[in-house]
């Protein structure tokens, strides 16, 4: 069974990912938000912009 981590999205809602589906993030400092690249499309685009932070993610995907 797949590991999920939950990130919340730009407009509020709570997202699960499976971990191994993440190929990059990258914080737009400026905007505030993280873009979250997956290896598949959703909603018709293969990122999602989340409010955590990259450390936050890298904490959720490492489990540290």
């Amino acid at each position: 069974m797949a590991r999920l981590i939950t990130l919340t999205d730009a407009v509020g809602n709570e997202r699960l990912f499976n971990p191994d589906h993440i190929v990059d993030a990258v914080y737009a400092e400026g905007l505030g938000y993280t873009w979250v690249y997956i290896d598949v499309k959703i909603d018709g685009v293969n990122y999602v912009k989340v409010k955590e932070t990259l450390e936050q993610i890298r904490i959720l995907v490492n489990g540290d």
